[in-house]
């Protein structure tokens, strides 16, 4: 069977629902899958390289993790590096195929080369755009560029990341529906208020200026920002800004059951354009009509979302969902259709494949 390392720059066990976690849990369909982990971080505002979740690890998975965790810091990023090139000697004869989403590491992804190894480039963002620190912004666009040029294949999972390299297959982000977890909008709690839902990180590409500014146009309307971030001391302290801070997955499941509209509040910029925010098939999946701001990758769900190009349309767009139950009741049937088609057990597949195609 042939052996597939995954090395990403998110532990396991700490945001359990991302693009990483998702592929290992389809390709252990398949293959013998090492998921190598970056060390955990003793900062607990960073959960993506923490140990904050109970997330089972598949049958055909193993982790590779470090020994000891660390402040972070430029000594993390040391010991992150030291542990990844460990790990390679080490586990080196154990896998045929490496996908890399973590581009911080180029001696990895070298000696992948050297030692003939197939290389898979996973780009879920724009990870130099992402980094907001100048230096390191600079050093990740130094670094994707030995990424790209000696991938043997890539993935994105939008359409504006395609053109980064001709070796790009595009496949957009979506969400597992196999756990029963969420309820549908017949079983949906009685709620006093009307209620619009942000699920999310909080970061700077959030239009926190539109969300205060709709806020202050709809007083009647209960605003639930359910994520923490950067931006988040930003929000208004406004009777109906309700903010749950960092929650765990089943309480995020809890809490849209009790919306009834899901938002998305971007930006425009290079960054929001090219992402495919995993939030958009979550609501879709929980039943919920989704209002979302045009970035490039959203336009072809136009059939499904609402957009709106100011606070004042939003605001508009709420009450004309607020009053209208027929044109909801449309948009959700349609949001569900099309997650049954798109979700991570169906797309699988298509990622089994690229494996296959690299491999032959």
């Amino acid at each position: 069977m042939t052996n597939v390392l995954i090395y990403s720059g998110l532990t396991w066990f700490g945001i359990g629902e991302s693009h990483c976690h998702n592929l290992t849990r389809s390709l252990a369909k398949d293959f013998t899958v090492l998921y190598l982990e970056v060390p955990y971080c003793n900062d607990q505002t960073r959960p993506h390289i923490n140990n904050v979740a109970t997330v089972q690890i598949p049958d055909n998975v193993k982790l590779i993790s470090a020994k000891k965790s660390y402040n972070f810091g430029i000594n993390y990023f040391i010991k992150s590096q030291i542990h990844s090139l460990k790990s390679f000697f080490k586990y080196k004869k154990s896998f045929d195929v490496a996908i890399l989403y973590n581009i911080y590491d180029v001696p990895f992804l070298l000696l992948c080369k050297i030692y003939n190894k197939k290389v898979i480039y996973a780009i879920v963002d724009d990870y130099p755009e992402l980094t907001f620190n100048y230096y390191i912004h600079l050093l990740l666009k130094f670094n994707e560029t030995f990424f790209l040029m000696l991938n043997n294949a890539s993935f994105v999972t939008a359409q504006a990341l395609l053109k980064k390299s001709p070796k790009s297959i595009y496949i957009p982000n979506t969400i597992r529906t196999n756990e029963p977890v969420i309820k549908h909008p017949i079983e949906k709690p009685v709620t006093t208020s009307y209620r619009v839902g942000l699920v999310g990180s909080i970061g700077k590409w959030i239009d926190t200026e539109t969300i205060n500014d709709v806020a202050t146009l709809l007083p009647t309307v209960e605003f639930h920002i359910v994520g923490s971030g950067d931006k988040e001391n930003e929000l208004a302290k406004l009777p109906n800004m309700i903010k749950h801070g960092q929650v765990s997955k089943e309480r995020v499941n809890e809490l849209m059951q009790t919306f009834d509209v899901g938002l998305i509040c971007f930006k425009i910029n290079e960054i929001t354009n090219s992402v495919s925010p995993i939030k958009l098939f979550e609501y879709f999946n929980a039943g919920l009509p989704v209002i979302t701001s045009p970035t490039k990758e959203l336009l072809q769900y136009k059939d499904i979302v609402f957009y709106y190009h100011s606070p004042q349309e939003l605001a508009k767009l709420i009450k004309e969902l607020k009053n209208n139950p027929n044109l909801v009741k449309s948009r959700i049937s349609l949001g569900l259709d099309y997650i049954k088609k798109n979700n991570w057990e169906v797309i699988g597949e298509k990622y089994n494949k690229i494996i296959t195609k690299v491999i032959n």
